[in-house]
């Protein structure tokens, strides 16, 4: 745990303050696609929060780079849901998972970037040590990372962790098992700088649900006749039979 970093988000979201990810919802990630230099003047609360993370960031990924320090407020603070199973991954099962997935073949991660997908994403920390994997063995961001949480917290800590490590990727407040979206942002590096957008989750509702039944793998005579609908089976009510007597060994009875 880095006491120095999780004691400097706390100051920026003391007690009976808004919660830091509302305060990074509502002042960095929403407005942002609307900034121009014009118009600077209109979003300095959030130039000024984004510069602080950025300083917090800077610091603390020089003691732990690749770290995940928004994982480590929340988990100090006590933002978890406990009663729902509600943890993150470990960094060295993460790291190991990155590692078994990827391999150390430099010349295939070169080639046609990868898209990954974290169904649970949490924060971000299996898109933070595949990050780390490939700048350490090809020196680059070579991979499209897609983070789902049904956790709005998580979902706005993730953003940020990909603004601030410029880690191309995509990240979505929604529930993947129902394949039911609510918000999405989109990280872009460029420049020396990350931007991110805004994206209608509604389309990509629909863009993995579409994907989803592309890859459907063809069950029973579906391979051989199609797709057939189904037809709903009439309930039939058996009427009830009590069993036999019970006979004796020589069937006569008792």
């Amino acid at each position: 745990m880095d006491k120095e970093a999780v004691k400097r988000l706390y100051d920026l979201a003391p007690m009976n303050s808004p919660d830091l990810h509302d305060q990074i919802f509502k002042e960095i990630l929403e407005p942002g696609e609307r900034f121009t230099m014009e118009k600077k003047d209109e979003f300095k609360e959030g130039m000024e929060l984004l510069g602080k993370l950025q300083m917090i960031h800077y610091d603390y990924n020089k003691r732990k780079p690749f770290g995940d320090m928004f994982s480590e407020y929340l988990q100090e603070h006590g933002k978890l849901n406990a009663h729902a199973g509600q943890f993150f991954t470990p960094y060295n099962v993460a790291k190991m998972m990155s590692e078994i997935m990827l391999g150390i073949n430099s010349e295939e991660l070169k080639g046609e970037p990868l898209r990954i997908l974290d169904p649970a994403a949490g924060t971000g920390r299996f898109m933070l040590k595949t990050a780390e994997h490939y700048a350490k063995e090809v020196g680059m961001f070579n991979f499209i990372f897609t983070n789902i949480d049904i956790d709005r917290r998580m979902f706005i800590c993730c953003t940020m962790n990909a603004i601030l490590y410029g880690i191309p990727s995509i990240n979505i407040h929604g529930d993947t098992i129902a394949l039911k979206f609510w918000d999405c942002f989109i990280t872009i590096p460029a420049g020396g700088f990350c931007q991110w957008k805004r994206v209608d989750a509604k389309f990509m509702e629909e863009r993995f649900k579409a994907m989803l039944e592309a890859s459907r793998t063809a069950k029973g005579m579906e391979k051989f006749v199609g797709k057939v609908a189904k037809k709903e089976r009439p309930v039939v009510f058996r009427r009830y039979k009590p069993e036999p007597e019970q006979k004796t060994l020589f069937g006569e009875e008792d």
